[in-house]
């Protein structure tokens, strides 16, 4: 019923090793009032979805949260869990890495008892409500299929609809929409449209365009704070269509960095990109284009030495001063730099400068004691990239803004002749998508050479002249969009 509340914050505080990431902040939800959760990287949006689900306690004597599963007051975070379900990034990365154990009938039933895994058998009511769901969003075909064949858009979609399997009555949803070709954010619209007629909705999001047109209120924090707690505007709800760059004819005298030779790289014995001819020239920029599931980030890990050719293909890289083939992981490593999006778990523990050090041998570890003008090269970089400021934080307190200057930092210690970044911009605000941006063409401007994927045409630099775009893990048009 509309107006009931379902849970409540008083003067919530919440710190992390003494940084806050909540401060003082008071809400109420209630039932059927959808509403969105906006603010900049680090404004505390995450960790309020965490406390409103039990998974995280305020400070001592900081303030108190209340949950209303029977329309009576309880303090128990076991109450949060009963009736709120969540959809988040974490859910995604962490079943892409370790679903391929499950079809997409068995994913949908864990949000049963809201456990990774199966541990008993669903009944037949079960089998029903996940195939009632996938039914009325048009997804059966996700159900016989394995969870490690999913594209991205079929893995939110999927855990979406795993979240709705007991019926929440109220749904968290953070940031899911990132790194979404069109299609598969049309799809993922419809289908948070058709969950808030059952249920009530928080979207956590940096772009307008993520919400569906029943979110009615907006709720925005800065530095762990509600600013401001208001109607939502239907303004700027629309999506523009992608729009690859205007190309550039390649220079044939310039010197080839990489050479593709009929590459096709397999991933648990299928074929994930096929038959790739394409060369890198000296001076050249590329955004890669094309849904999810297309191989774009394959493409990138086999350009940076994650991924290799199979047998009757190539790919062949060469040092851009000496013009000599590049064979050792190492040195390929080195010039041909993969960017990640986040550091493993255990790279987490160190300081800003501490996680850029670990560049210097192209590893992500710290294997042994940087000299001082390797310190001073890591520092210089990190300066480079608007991040000196971070340099003796704990890495685990940076923002997804500021941990992606860091890692860019990081990559470019040891003096890279490409970049590999793999939709850099997915997740940020917009803020630290403009810094970022000026940042990638200030870099273009010096020399560097840039390849990127991209889902919003307002996130690739100006620098950028050639595009390829990539369909079932083949190049559909070479050098053009």
């Amino acid at each position: 019923m509309q107006g009931t509340l379902l849970a409540q914050l008083t003067d919530i505080t919440v710190s992390f090793r003494g940084v806050r990431a909540l401060d003082g902040v008071s809400l109420a939800l209630e039932a059927g009032v959808h509403a969105a959760l906006l603010g900049p990287n680090g404004a505390g949006k995450s960790t309020l979805m965490r406390l409103l689900r039990g998974e995280l306690y305020p400070d001592p004597g900081a303030g108190s949260v209340a949950w209303f599963p029977e329309g009576v007051a309880d303090t128990s975070p076991l109450a949060g869990r009963s009736m709120i379900a969540a959809v988040t990034v974490a859910q995604i990365d962490r079943y892409a890495e370790y679903g391929r154990s499950m079809n997409g009938e068995e994913l949908l039933l864990t949000g049963l008892a809201d456990t990774e895994f199966l541990y008993s058998e669903p009944s037949s009511e079960a089998f029903g409500r996940v195939h009632a769901l996938a039914a009325e969003n048009g997804l059966e075909g996700l159900l016989e299929r394995s969870v490690g064949e999913f594209s991205r858009g079929e893995l939110c979609a999927a855990l979406l609809l795993r979240a709705l399997v007991r019926r929440p009555r109220l749904l968290l949803i953070d940031e899911i929409f990132n790194g979404l070709d069109g299609r598969s954010h049309r799809v993922m619209l419809r289908a948070v449209e058709r969950a808030a007629r059952e249920t009530t909705l928080l979207i956590a999001t940096h772009r307008m365009s993520d919400l569906p047109e029943c979110i009615g209120r907006a709720i925005r924090l800065s530095d762990g704070r509600i600013i401001s707690d208001s109607v939502c505007a239907p303004e700027s709800r629309g999506r523009v269509e992608f729009t690859p760059p205007v190309c550039e004819e390649p220079d044939p005298a310039a010197p080839v960095l990489i050479r593709a030779e009929n590459a096709t790289v397999y991933i648990e014995g299928k074929p994930v990109l096929r038959s790739i001819d394409w060369t890198l020239r000296k001076g050249e920029s590329w955004a890669v284009t094309g849904g999810n599931g297309a191989g774009k980030s394959v493409f990138l890990r086999l350009l940076g030495g994650a991924h290799y050719a199979a047998a009757g293909g190539s790919l062949k890289r060469f040092h851009p001063e000496t013009g000599e083939e590049v064979r050792t992981l190492t040195e390929i490593r080195r010039l041909f730099r993969l960017v990640p999006e986040s550091p493993p778990a255990q790279a987490r523990s160190l300081t800003g400068l501490g996680l850029v050090l670990t560049g210097l041998d192209a590893g992500m570890g710290v294997y042994r004691e940087p000299d001082a003008a390797e310190r001073e090269e890591a520092l210089c970089r990190m300066e480079d990239v608007d991040a000196a400021g971070f340099a003796d934080r704990p890495a685990h307190t940076l923002s997804s803004g500021q941990m992606r200057r860091v890692l860019l930092a990081r990559a470019l210690v040891g003096d890279p002749c490409v970049l590999l970044l793999d939709d850099p911009l997915a997740g940020l605000d917009a803020d630290s998508r403009g810094l970022l941006g000026r940042i990638f063409s200030s870099l273009m401007d010096k020399g560097l050479q840039v390849i990127l994927t991209a889902h919003h045409a307002e996130d690739l630099p100006p620098g950028i002249r050639r595009a390829l775009r990539l369909e079932g893990g083949r190049i559909e048009r070479p050098g053009a969009p």
